[in-house]
């Protein structure tokens, strides 16, 4: 087992049962602070992360996490970096697809926001970068 296969997997434990009160969080949190970290300190093992996640196939709350902690943390800190693979990864899967387009971006955390959510097929959650807590998300099927 690869220590990328270990930090998945237990990653996955972490957050499947009940958050960061949970028995199986707590057990688990210098390895869920290092997960954390990966999208600023190591961004290529944040991506392989990401996509090991995916294969995996983990329970929804687990994939919301995914979405709204790293996928977002590294469009974050290096959208240009990754937008293109992030293209390519949500034309071949659709799973993937539905995490970019639940992250929150907007101009303030990359350039490539609305890039992001074209790709996602979704209306991006805040106009011109103007963040609410009462914004709500349309896909096209809502439109």
């Amino acid at each position: 087992m690869t220590q990328l296969d270990h930090l998945v997997d237990e990653w996955i434990i972490g957050q499947s049962h009940g958050g960061v009160d949970s028995a199986q969080y707590q057990a688990r949190q210098p390895l869920m602070l290092e997960v954390m970290s990966l999208p600023d300190e190591a961004p290529e093992m944040a991506w392989q992360f990401i996509l090991a996640v995916i294969a995996r196939k983990p329970p929804q709350q687990v994939l919301q996490v995914l979405s709204a902690l790293l996928l977002e943390d590294l469009l974050t800190a290096h959208g240009p970096l990754f937008i293109e693979r992030a293209a390519r990864q949500a034309a071949t899967c659709d799973v993937f697809k539905k995490l970019l387009g639940d992250v929150w971006l907007d101009p303030e955390d990359t350039p490539v926001w609305r890039d992001v959510y074209a790709i996602a097929g979704v209306k991006p959650p805040f106009p011109e970068g103007l963040r609410t807590r009462s914004a709500e998300r349309q896909h096209p099927a809502d439109a």
